[in-house]
């Protein structure tokens, strides 16, 4: 029987989220270990995916060409071995769908595995950065439509597979993403905005950095693990890591030597936080990191991560902190 071997992370993790994660990121190589051992010593989500489409923009309280370059955000470019790298190895199409029936959504999975060739489908509940196109039946800002944007996926219409079955073969994306053909008048409502920025952010991602939105970047997750309120901040750590950022929990930090080593490699610390509403932490430990990080310029909402994806790549994150900024007093 093979049976995987995973970091203890992933149990936190997976109970955060409220459901089993993927194990891709948290996968032990027992083969390397083995090895490193012998030398020492010789010297699945059954529900309807409907329910996908509670838009997080609202939750989130999000409101209302081409790229400005953040030099902070987007500092890491691949090294010339990279691209080139990529160039031979392209990624292999990884499809997922979303907002459609279980019925439907199987029945297009099962096509999809019999009449194209070279895919992967997954339906997982949770959007890893391996994902490269996202079947969205309606559009809508959900969870996995931001993950997926983070990750740098095409947001595709259901008539992209359809046409691809019928051809057996993937398709040409661009025609079929769903941002295409909405109107200036409409951008005021959350879900064809954020259609529109999901193709400026595919284009930036694939054609510019070659990388997750997040590749590279380290966020320290800040919340009181005794409260079950942290909803939204749940799920802003599922679409950090799917734009290929590192995750990590104050209990990493707990008793280590060099913890102020540790604090000043942390891109930002995140929080849920609402003017309207009371903040919840008291921890001392947790409020001492969240002091740190502001003092330090670098403490962040939920809600300008939600921000940044729905403004699109030629907003920074440095110019929403200064917009929206965390009032801790």
């Amino acid at each position: 029987m093979n049976v995987p071997c995973l970091q203890l992370k992933w149990i936190y993790d997976s109970f955060e989220t409220g459901h089993i994660l993927p194990f891709d990121q948290y996968l032990i190589n027992t083969e390397s270990e083995k090895s490193s051992t012998s030398t020492n010593e010789d010297n699945d989500d059954d529900d309807d995916d409907e329910s996908d489409c509670q838009e997080l923009c609202s939750k989130a309280e999000i409101s209302d060409d081409e790229y400005e370059y953040d030099p902070y955000m987007r500092s890491i470019i691949l090294n010339e071995n990279d691209e080139e790298d990529w160039k031979i190895n392209p990624p292999i199409p990884t499809i997922m769908f979303s907002g459609f029936k279980k019925e439907e959504r199987l029945h297009l999975s099962k096509l999809c595995n019999e009449k194209i060739s070279e895919i992967i489908i997954k339906d997982d509940p949770v959007i890893t950065k391996e994902l490269t196109h996202l079947i969205l039946a309606e559009p809508c800002g959900t969870e996995k439509v931001y993950a997926a944007i983070a990750a740098g996926a095409f947001i595709l219409k259901p008539d992209y597979i359809k046409d691809s079955i019928e051809k057996h073969k993937l398709l040409t994306e661009k025609e079929y993403q769903w941002g295409n053909g909405i109107d200036d008048d409409q951008i005021g409502t959350s879900g064809p905005k954020l259609m529109k920025s999901a193709i400026k952010w595919n284009n930036y991602l694939k054609k510019i950095i070659r990388q997750p939105m997040f590749y590279g970047h380290k966020f320290l997750l800040i919340f009181d693990v005794t409260k079950f309120d942290s909803t939204m901040l749940m799920s802003c750590a599922n679409i950090l890591r799917a734009g290929g950022a590192k995750i990590i929990h104050p209990d990493e930090l707990n008793g280590v030597e060099n913890e102020e080593e540790l604090l000043q490699q942390i891109d930002y610390a995140i929080i849920e936080w609402r003017k309207e509403k009371k903040f919840t932490i008291t921890k001392q430990s947790l409020l001492n990191y969240i002091e740190y990080f502001n003092q330090n310029e670098r403490l962040i909402s939920d809600i300008i991560i939600y921000r940044y994806i729905m403004d699109g790549p030629d907003v920074s994150l440095t110019d929403l902190m200064a917009k929206y900024p965390v009032e801790m007093n």
